[in-house]
């Protein structure tokens, strides 16, 4: 409050409620200086404007394009990809696997092998620290046991 009172006592709100006034009034065309008149004649219309507004519509729409392009291209390439090749398919051949599913079978059998034997490593190596956890428990006890009976 003391600082409210000394603002007051200066005068200092009554000049910033004065400035706020003055920059938000509407302003007179006929009181306006050279240099606001000047920055106005340097603005465009939008006649003057049309040019860069078309040109960046236009770039807008080609990279469009060019993006839904390229996902449709994806989208073509990977359903080539998956399905079998219709050259086998007109003289009669028949496959009996594909040799991509054939190595991935494989990868993904060594993979799971791999994986079960790290799994039993693991659950080995924690019993192995459990019964050496529940040793090293029991020894405590039995040495605390033996000091208190001499």
């Amino acid at each position: 409050n003391v600082h409210l009172v000394e603002m007051h006592a200066d005068g200092f709100i009554e000049k910033a409620w004065a400035d706020s006034y003055n920059k938000n009034q509407d302003l007179d065309c006929g009181q306006m200086s050279a240099s606001e008149s000047e920055a106005d004649a340097a603005r465009l219309s939008l006649e003057e404007m049309a040019g860069t507004f078309f040109l960046h519509f236009l770039a807008g729409g080609i990279s469009l394009v060019v993006a839904l392009f390229a996902i449709f291209q994806s989208n073509r390439t990977m359903a080539s990809a998956e399905s079998p090749e219709d050259s086998d398919i007109d003289t009669g051949s028949v496959h009996s696997t594909n040799h991509k599913d054939v190595d991935s079978k494989a990868d993904i059998s060594m993979v799971l092998s791999d994986l079960q034997r790290q799994i039993k490593l693991i659950r080995e190596e924690q019993l192995e620290q459990r019964f050496l956890l529940e040793d090293n428990q029991f020894d405590g006890k039995n040495e605390i046991h033996r000091s208190t009976q001499f």
